[in-house]
């Protein structure tokens, strides 16, 4: 990817104009694209923890970090690259809706793509929860706060990616696929509240001894 194409996309702006953006008047970015924002922060300070914690740990450890630096890693990237896919696809929604030569069915799947991208954002945000608690238990103890709010960032990604999801459902006409989106979600959620609560526990735990 060149500088050029980089400079013309969300995740590449300045912090300050990101924000401005989204304080536009316009109705993109919006919650889907600050909900993959925030998950690809926290998997940011999941890494940086990582890298840390390599560094200041014994070799046992080492390469334990260095193999959850490179899951981390991964998700940052796709979360990443999500906060323009989001603004893109919502984009689609409204360009579909502004023509009236638009036949219904390319409206809904406008719609289906506005719901697959969050979706997609909830379901890494929920990868990406899984290695925190062990990564809060075992982390440099001067980097375990990163973890926690690592935690609370991707909670709210997937919890941010459910809403856009299931805001655009009802316009996507296929019964079938909100059910099973719904059904992945309400499990998702399930288990990424069970993930942040052993993180945020582990965190605690080592902030009071």
């Amino acid at each position: 990817m060149t500088e050029r194409a980089n400079a013309s996309k969300l995740a590449y702006l300045p912090v300050t104009s990101f924000v401005q953006n989204v304080a536009s008047r316009a109705p993109v970015p919006g919650g889907g694209s600050v909900a993959a924002l925030a998950g690809s922060m926290g998997s940011a300070l999941s890494v940086m923890v990582c890298r840390i914690s390599a560094s200041k740990m014994g070799d046992e450890l080492r390469l334990h970090f260095e193999e959850v630096e490179q899951t981390v890693m991964k998700y940052r990237d796709q979360l990443r690259d999500l906060v323009d896919a989001d603004s893109d696809a919502y984009d689609a929604v409204i360009a579909a809706g502004r023509d009236a030569s638009d036949d219904k069915d390319r409206v809904m799947e406008a719609y289906r793509q506005a719901a697959e991208v969050p979706l997609e954002t909830a379901r890494v945000c929920f990868e990406a929860l899984a290695p925190l608690p062990e990564l809060a238990r075992k982390a440099f103890k001067g980097a375990v706060t990163d973890v926690g709010v690592a935690a609370l960032m991707l909670r709210s990604g997937l919890i941010g990616a459910r809403y856009n999801v299931l805001v655009n459902l009802p316009s996507v006409g296929d019964e079938a696929f909100a059910d099973r989106c719904r059904t992945d979600l309400d499990a998702w959620v399930e288990q990424a509240d069970r993930l942040a609560a052993e993180t945020t526990a582990a965190v605690e735990s080592a902030l009071s001894k």
